[in-house]
């Protein structure tokens, strides 16, 4: 006999719980991560959203995450805010940010702005990825109700910056009667 009810206390996990999870495997590299999870100024009552754990979101979520930690100079910034009707996840970076040549392209399939995407950087093994991690992530991320906006940052600030904004009861399973214990 299976439980499904187990199954799901479980599968639930508080928003900052899951962001930790996603970023812990990714604590080695070069690049410092923060995390900063707060309601908005005016929701300070509002409780921390919980997920159930969804792969969809997870692969999302931590392929922007690698992308970020992977062009970051020294730095990530992770801060996500809610209140009763919005969950918002701002992911920014100290890189170089978005390439401005493909920038209306950026989230399509099979673009790149990693180094090595020449035919002779395939052929010698120097190609590093196909242009399908951020179209994939943003995709799956879309697909579970998020919106995805990927922007640089403002000068004098560089580095990219991918805002990703769910409608809160498309998230969080405690607004979810059918969910609630």
């Amino acid at each position: 006999q299976h439980d499904q009810g187990t199954d799901e206390v479980f599968g639930r996990v508080k928003l900052s719980a899951m962001l930790e999870d996603l970023v812990a495997p990714l604590r080695g590299s070069d690049a410092v991560v923060a995390i900063t999870c707060t309601p908005e100024a005016k929701a300070a009552s509002s409780p921390e959203p919980v997920l159930l754990r969804n792969p969809a979101i997870a692969y999302g979520l931590g392929n922007i995450l690698e992308n970020a930690i992977d062009f970051a100079k020294s730095r990530v910034a992770v801060e996500a805010h809610w209140n009763r009707t919005t969950v918002t996840l701002l992911v920014t970076d100290d890189g170089p940010g978005f390439d401005q040549q493909i920038f209306d392209r950026l989230g399509d399939p099979f673009v790149t702005t990693r180094p090595g995407y020449t035919e002779a950087d395939v052929a010698e093994g120097r190609h590093e990825g196909m242009g399908l991690g951020l179209f994939i992530a943003k995709t799956l991320l879309e697909r579970s109700g998020a919106t995805v906006t990927l922007s640089n940052q403002k000068p004098p600030t560089q580095g990219a910056r991918i805002a990703l904004a769910w409608p809160r009861e498309a998230l969080d399973i405690s607004t979810n009667d059918k969910h609630a214990s």
